[in-house]
C-alpha cells in the first residue's frame, strides 16, 4: 500500500496523537469536533472502516477499507510497526 496525503498532515507516527491536531491544516468541522479524542488503535480503525460513519460530514473523498486485515496492517504501518 502506498499512503500519500496531498492535502493534509504527514500520517506516519499518528497513533495516540489527538485527532485533527496537526498545525496548519484546515480540518472539516466534523472532524475537528473529534479533537479531544485520540488517533487509539479502535479510532484509527473505525476511521479506515468507514469515515463517513466515524465523522459524519467529514471532507474526506475516501469510502473505507471493509477488511478488518487490512485495516489492521495499515494501523500497524502507521504507528510504525
Amino acid at each position: 500500500i502506498i499512503l500519500v496525503s496531498l492535502n493534509g498532515p504527514a500520517l506516519g507516527g499518528l497513533g495516540g496523537n489527538n485527532i485533527a491536531s496537526g498545525e496548519g491544516f484546515n480540518y472539516s468541522s466534523a472532524l475537528a469536533a473529534k479533537a479531544t479524542l485520540k488517533w487509539t488503535d479502535g479510532n484509527l480503525d473505525k476511521w479506515l472502516k468507514s469515515p463517513a460513519g466515524f465523522a459524519p460530514g467529514n471532507a474526506m473523498a475516501f469510502a473505507g477499507i471493509g477488511s478488518a486485515k487490512d485495516r489492521s496492517d495499515l494501523i500497524s504501518y502507521l504507528k510504525g510497526g
